[in-house]
């Protein structure tokens, strides 16, 4: 019997780079690769390879299977529809796995393929993706939706797909399934592109932003039922939105513009949460969950009243909503983690991206949340327009800094940093003193700074760090070592135990990025120091043959980084080719032109305009 739909949420695994040619010669040679270089040679020193979970307090520190609330909510939809569907969502993995996994289906026969773009970044990788479906299911009607078209609106309008929905999906995928199952048009459906037999597209309209409150909970039971199955009792966590949209408008940030701001009433959103937490840490997914101020508290004092002593909550948050009493609530409601998206230590950098906080709220905020057992993570990036020598200075101090006054039970655990990113829906696009090539998020110029200098910047304010004790750790280390669950960690007693480990390891890729930055010579007695901390958590003796394989990779990588880096003049490599046919081994799906005009058509129709601090504040 032929199925109604088939949902695919894929997450680009990082060898996705290397099919990108625009990745390969930007964070490719000079992050990802400089970091797993560094990192391979300090396995090959230790003569161990970051393969196995370290244990604290007799537990191992492992990540739990996958499952995003991507698959779960639209799973939820489309069964809540009456569709017979069939949802994969296997996390990050290679071309190859989803081929295998579309190979299985294939007996589903589904009159309808969608595939989610949120989690994707590198265009030619997609286009594998969907080549891969199109040979798996050619007479199927292939529909794309997703937050990639804020990013690149020309590329995703340009993808090989019938349908490109635009904006929220929970109502429209089970409408769209519907109607193709049974051959009804799709005009009428607001909020798509509809392809053309000329290749052109055909607009529908805006579609009108949800109700959240009229949308079905996620059911996470599903998590069971959509493929590769995973046991909902062993995930880390499970995800909520109880707001979308959202009412700042930083000039470097798309979200305010995939929806409206939206929210629940604080009694139903405590009430979703209470439904799915206990069991599971509840990670909110909404973009300022502690804004506006008054419903945050709200929330928490429902949550708080529940007297739930299991109950584990992460939240973004900003620094101006956090004080000693709203830190002290979210304490009696179960907040246990909390993202700041901090962005800069420099005011100035701060107001130019339209931030609306200030550094003085920082250090007070991040007491506050220490006080009441709230681990934090940093949201940082280098190379906004205006950055400087003294900006990535004060970002650097900020960091020695943020811990300096709990240096041992640090508050801020780590900190997430990227380079600035050139969206297409971001207000900062229309900036005309960036030199940008707008075929590429990553290909422009601000100032002196470059994408490759920026890459450089990211990899010194590593080094920094490694070298203070109660700095935070940044997760570029240690998700390249091992993929840290950061709600094991929020929740975990050892977490003292696991920061002084994580800082260890990145001290020790951080000298080996010191040797790739300035040819520093390691110093044996601190690599010696490094090793006895880095493997205390394990129960292992150094082995050769780890040595030997992590050195072999460690020359692998530096011959592909020379590639990389002068891909521009000499072209793509040998070792580059055999690696990106091994990656792909099938043609890519094509992309579709006459997409330009359809791109400044739907970023036309999107404000894109600054608002001052003063609004924001007002907005608030």
């Amino acid at each position: 019997m032929r199925a109604s739909a088939l949902l695919l949420v894929p997450f680009e695994p990082g060898s996705a780079h290397a099919c990108d040619p625009s990745l390969r010669r930007t964070l490719g040679a000079h992050l990802d690769l400089p970091l797993r270089q560094a990192l391979c040679e300090l396995e090959a020193q230790l003569g161990f390879r970051f393969d196995s979970a370290p244990v604290f307090a007799g537990v191992p520190l492992a990540r739990g299977p996958h499952r995003s609330l991507t698959g779960i909510a639209l799973a939820t939809a489309l069964d809540h529809a009456g569709i017979d569907c069939c949802v994969l969502d296997p996390g990050p993995c290679e071309l190859h796995v989803w081929r295998k996994l579309l190979r299985a289906s294939a007996r589903d026969a589904p009159a309808l393929v969608g595939v989610s773009s949120t989690f994707i970044t590198s265009r030619p990788w997609l286009e594998a993706l969907l080549g891969e479906v199109r040979a798996a299911f050619p007479s199927s009607v292939l529909a794309v939706g997703g937050y990639y078209y804020t990013t690149d609106t020309e590329g995703f309008l340009s993808l090989d797909a019938e349908v490109l929905c635009v904006g929220e999906g929970e109502v429209r995928l089970p409408e769209l399934a519907r109607r193709v199952a049974s051959g009804a048009p799709l005009d009428d459906i607001p909020g798509l592109y509809l392809r053309q037999a000329d290749g052109s597209l055909k607009s529908t309209g805006r579609a009108e932003p949800l109700d959240l409150a009229g949308l079905v909970p996620p059911d996470w039971s599903f998590a069971s039922r959509v493929r590769p199955p995973v046991d909902p009792q062993k995930l880390d966590y499970v995800g909520l939105e109880t707001q979308r949209g959202c009412a700042f408008m930083c000039a470097f940030c798309t979200y305010r513009t995939l929806a409206s701001p939206a929210s629940l009433p604080p009694a139903l959103a405590a009430e979703r949460i209470l439904a799915v937490g206990g069991e599971h840490y509840v990670e909110l997914y909404d973009a300022t969950a502690t804004s506006p101020r008054a419903r945050w508290q709200q929330l928490c004092a429902r949550l708080a009243e529940a007297q739930r002593p299991q109950l584990a909550v992460g939240a973004f948050a900003r620094v101006s909503d956090l004080d000693a009493a709203s830190a002290a609530l979210m304490g009696r409601a179960g907040v246990r983690h909390v993202y700041i998206g901090q962005e800069s230590g420099d005011q100035a950098l701060l107001n130019a991206m339209r931030k609306g906080t200030k550094l003085a709220q920082v250090l007070p905020a991040i007491h506050a949340l220490g006080c009441h057992g709230i681990s934090v993570t940093f949201g940082l990036i280098h190379g906004f327009p205006g950055e400087s020598a003294s900006s990535l200075a004060a970002t650097r101090a900020l960091l020695g800094e943020v811990n300096a006054s709990r240096p041992d039970a640090p508050t801020v655990f780590s900190y997430d940093l990227t380079p600035f990113s050139l969206q297409d829906f971001a207000a900062v696009s229309t900036d005309e003193t960036l030199r940008a090539d707008h075929h590429h998020f990553l290909g422009y110029r601000s100032g002196d700074f470059t994408v490759p200098r920026i890459c450089e910047e990211i990899l010194r304010t590593i080094v920094h760090t490694g070298r203070c004790s109660h700095a935070p750790v940044a997760q570029l280390v240690f998700q390249r070592a091992l993929a840290l669950p950061t709600s094991r960690i929020a929740t975990s007693r050892a977490r003292p135990g696991i920061f002084r480990w994580a800082k260890a390891l990145e001290r020790g890729v951080g000298i080996f990025l010191e040797r790739l930055l300035d040819g520093t010579r390691p110093d044996p007695r601190e690599l010696d120091e490094v090793a006895r901390r880095v493997l205390a958590p394990y129960d292992v003796r150094r082995r050769p043959l780890a040595t030997l394989s992590s050195r072999v990779e460690a020359s692998v990588v530096a011959r592909l980084r020379r590639e990389w880096s002068a891909e521009q003049d000499a072209g793509v490599g040998p070792l580059t080719r055999a690696l990106v046919a091994s990656l792909r081994r099938r043609t890519p799906s094509p992309a579709i032109p006459r997409a330009r005009a359809h791109a400044q058509a739907l970023l036309s129709t999107t404000d894109r305009r600054y608002v001052t601090a003063d609004q924001l504040g007002r907005q608030r």
